[in-house]
């Protein structure tokens, strides 16, 4: 195959072809020869790898199913920079990017006046950090709106770790797409917003507690579960068995800690939750779950608040509630799959605006995009 300057030099003078091939070395290696072929067509196409080079690169490396033509030909005409990129639908403030920002095809971004204003301020600022920088813009745009991309390439100046945690970047986008519209039930479920005057550390943490909400909805579905055990009162302290969707979530959402995440397991029936209260206010939350190899049961954990340690009269309470209690028949674990129909009903806004389902939310349940933790992490055995 003919190197690039073989390709130039018989459009351009030497000089000029040296430049224009060390300007060509700059992009992604494996779409050079593309860019060569296309600066060679005219000296026009040529200057744009110097003056507009996304727009270049899109031109010389097309996603598959557009035709560049038209706009090769507005640019062969000595059409404005605008009208050419309007033609490839490549937005203008792409034009501040140097060559080694682009690796593929360009994907759909957002534009506007507003949005060149404020994308303005956050671009990377060395040329080694800008493929990766548009990579995660790009999938923040996809997942959610303009202003949630603004708001990540502000972030990932801050925190480049964002580039390596695409579960939570997925899941990020959906709750701050959710955050927006109060309407929803992906919104209503939990109390806390998204607001782009939040650093990415404070979001997170936020945005983890509304996955295992949204995730608890899933499992538990529209049922009330059987509890293994009867609430009861013992003296000041009472005990209320935790088992619909509904009374997880008022339980992680005043207890600031993870029960959400075990809603899977109170689904199938392995272990049972507990809230234990005095006089009204939720003092602690309560694990019980089977004593291996017999049919007693035991108390896995007690936690207060934010997981901290609750009193002492109130650990007492509870092992006092729990050999006292009377068992019922505690039914046996079994196999259980996420409702389809909750899965489905808690999408559905972002699919109607969206106009389509993609690939990654798909009609069916997949679990594993409600799991916040980038890795092999599971949401389950962890502490309450």
């Amino acid at each position: 195959m003919s190197s690039p300057a073989c390709v130039l030099s018989g459009a351009r003078g030497r000089s000029e072809a040296r430049s224009i091939e060390r300007r060509i070395a700059r992009f992604a290696a494996p779409h050079r020869a593309a860019c060569a072929k296309l600066a060679a067509r005219h000296p026009w196409l040529a200057d744009l790898a110097f003056s507009f080079p996304a727009l270049f690169f899109a031109l010389a490396a097309p996603p598959r199913g557009w035709d560049r033509e038209p706009a090769v030909a507005l640019a062969c005409a000595g059409a404005r920079l605008r009208i050419v990129a309007a033609s490839a639908g490549v937005p203008l403030w792409l034009r501040r990017l140097p060559p080694e920002a682009f690796t593929a095809p360009l994907d759909a971004l957002p534009d506007g006046a507003v949005f060149r204003r404020q994308i303005a301020n956050h671009l990377p600022p060395r040329p080694r950090e800008a493929a990766q920088w548009l990579n995660v813009v790009t999938r923040a745009a996809t997942y959610g709106d303009p202003l949630f991309a603004v708001w990540i390439a502000r972030e990932y100046g801050r925190n480049k770790w964002i580039a390596h945690m695409p579960r939570s970047l997925r899941l990020m986008a959906l709750w701050a797409w959710f955050s927006a519209r109060p309407h929803t039930w992906g919104a209503k479920v939990w109390p806390h917003r998204f607001s782009t005057d939040m650093c990415w550390a404070a979001a997170r943490a936020e945005m983890v507690q509304w996955a295992r909400i949204i995730s608890s909805e899933i499992y538990l579905g529209f049922a009330q579960r059987r509890a293994w055990l009867e609430g009861g009162v013992l003296g000041e302290y009472e005990l209320t068995p935790l088992t619909s969707a509904t009374d997880v979530r008022d339980e992680a959402a005043a207890m600031q800690h993870c029960i959400a995440s075990y809603a899977d397991a109170i689904a199938e029936n392995s272990v049972c939750i507990f809230s234990l209260r005095r006089n009204g206010a939720r003092v602690a939350t309560l694990e019980l779950s089977r004593v291996p190899g017999s049919a007693l049961l035991q108390i896995a954990q007690i936690r207060g608040p934010k997981n901290e340690p609750p009193p002492e009269e109130a650990v007492v309470a509870a092992h006092r509630w729990v050999c006292g209690a009377r068992l019922q028949t505690i039914p046996e674990i079994v196999a259980i799959e996420p409702q389809a129909d909750v899965w489905r009903a808690v999408w559905r806004p972002y699919w109607l605006e969206r106009r389509h389902i993609p690939e990654w939310l798909p009609l069916t349940p997949d679990m594993s995009l409600l799991n916040p933790y980038d890795g092999s992490v599971r949401m389950r055995g962890r502490r309450i």
